[in-house]
């Protein structure tokens, strides 16, 4: 009992090891995110703002297309076989990755060709940014396979000091999209050729000897990695597509007014995003060796982000009238209900994460293309149209359609997984999330939204059966736990 004991206390050591790596790391990013937003949104004006988002969303589109849906099938394969890593750079994901990489190129470049005139100066750069995306992509994807988290954690830190640095140091009149989008473009290549560098000293020479075969053919990874192409392309389309809409549609200020809320809403994305790919490996191994204890643990972090996630969408939302003007200045006030739409939005967008997560690690990606595809075509006729109501237009069809899509995703998930649910819990949960969502989108006085939260954040921690006491008590042995074992 004490062996099997400590084998799990070991193993949620690494985990809350690595996951505090990229913690530290993300936040670090936030805060320093949230200023660089601060100081490109004052210095470039909504509408340039709008336009270097622009950029960037494109560059995000066919980046999709380079990384190939390899991203996962690289984690778990290198997790499950560790020694031949050598191999599969080599014969795998090289071939691989240079192929897709090109044919993203010869993509953006049609496409570049076909629907705009000529091709601008900018279209350099972002060739530039998919480029670095891709190669930051497959070493930290190797590294996570080696459940080490380390390494993103320092590059990630220095590259956003230094990009603080460059933009707070630049002359306001050599601050322009084109000057802006060429700092960018080059920091990022840098980083992504630092990973690189790492990851063939730590993880490609020490076990170049060892294995000369990969785990698994090209092909065959090329086959598992298929259904996340479509899974990738669908949610990065879904995310960047309201920008390409709104910037037809609307205009490049509407999209100033929607990057705003969304930039702001990236860290909590990168956060979360991270700490999945952390635990993906854990994930994969414990769902082939006890899948009771995976469902008990998917349903302990279900619960977990519930909780937390409203809680920290509430306290965002309320404050947002008075923080969001005051910093990014009188021309952003069209921005504050596109950010309280889209906090929420967020905590949706968590969740979902965690049970795609779920589902990637015990090996059901065709489950997650057929629900993909179903979100996109429902999605994308909504947000169109949503568009040609600007920025609010947008994030509010995106809040009414996640709920839509978690409804159903749960339900095929419990299906799929054959997971035991608690009515009675689920019921609460979604009570406080729906109410504590009502309170603060409705109502306008901050003292009558902080006493109904108040009293809806009691009743659900008082109700015979609640999950909050149990969950935040989970948290704080797991926390103890890991404090525990860093002194030994």
């Amino acid at each position: 009992m004490r062996a099997k004991i400590s084998e799990r206390d070991n193993v949620v050591y690494r985990l809350l090891k690595n996951w505090s790596y990229l913690a530290v790391s993300d936040l670090v990013q936030q805060i320093i995110g949230f200023l660089v937003v601060i100081l490109l949104a004052r210095k470039l004006s909504p509408e340039g703002y709008g336009q270097f988002n622009v950029i960037l969303s494109l560059a995000t589109i066919f980046a999709v297309f380079a990384n190939f849906g390899m991203t996962s099938v690289t984690i778990r394969e290198v997790s499950l076989h560790p020694q031949g890593t050598p191999a599969l750079i080599r014969k795998v994901l090289i071939p691989l990755r240079s192929l897709s990489l090109m044919v993203a190129i010869v993509m953006f470049y049609g496409y570049h060709y076909f629907f705009t005139v000529g091709l601008n100066d900018w279209s350099v750069f972002v060739i530039w940014i998919i480029v670095g995306l891709t190669l930051w992509d497959l070493s930290e994807s190797i590294a996570f396979g080696h459940e080490a988290t380390n390494f993103s954690a320092i590059l990630n830190v220095a590259y956003s000091f230094t990009w603080l640095g460059i933009i707070f140091l630049m002359p306001d009149e050599y601050l322009n999209v084109f000057t802006v989008t060429l700092v960018y473009s080059s920091l990022y290549f840098i980083k992504a050729i630092s990973y690189i560098a790492i990851v063939y000293k730590r993880f490609y020479l020490p076990s170049l000897r060892e294995i000369k075969i990969a785990g698994i053919s090209y092909i065959n990874f090329l086959k598992m990695a298929l259904p996340y192409v479509w899974l990738l392309v669908i949610s990065v389309l879904a995310n960047q597509l309201p920008i390409q809409f709104l910037n037809s549609n609307a205009g490049a200020r509407e999209v100033g007014f929607y990057a705003v809320g969304y930039k702001l809403m990236i860290p909590i994305g990168i956060a979360v995003g991270t700490a999945f790919k952390a635990i993906f490996p854990s994930l994969t191994k414990l769902y082939a060796k006890n899948k009771e204890e995976f469902a008990r643990k998917i349903r302990v972090g279900f619960n977990l982000i519930f909780i937390m996630g409203t809680t920290i969408a509430v306290l965002m939302s309320i404050t947002s009238k008075y923080w969001l003007t005051m910093v990014f200045g009188t021309e952003y006030k069209g921005a504050i209900i596109v950010f309280d739409f889209l906090v929420w939005f967020s905590v949706i967008t968590i969740l979902d994460s965690l049970l795609s997560n779920a589902l990637s690690s015990a090996y059901k990606e065709r489950a997650l293309a057929i629900l993909a595809t179903i979100d996109f075509i429902i999605v994308l006729p909504i947000l169109y149209y949503g568009s040609f109501y600007g920025a609010f237009g947008v994030s509010l069809t995106k809040l009414v359609t996640g709920i839509l899509m978690l409804t159903y995703h749960w339900i095929v998930f419990v299906r799929v997984l054959k997971v035991e649910i608690k009515i009675k819990e689920l019921s609460i949960l979604i009570g406080l999330f729906v109410l504590s969502q009502a309170v603060c989108l409705l109502m306008s006085n901050v003292v009558y939204q902080l006493l109904m939260i108040t009293i809806v954040l009691g009743t659900a921690s008082i109700i015979k059966g609640s999950p909050v006491p149990s969950t935040l008590m989970i948290l704080k042995n797991n926390m103890y736990r890991f404090s525990y074992y860093r002194r030994q």
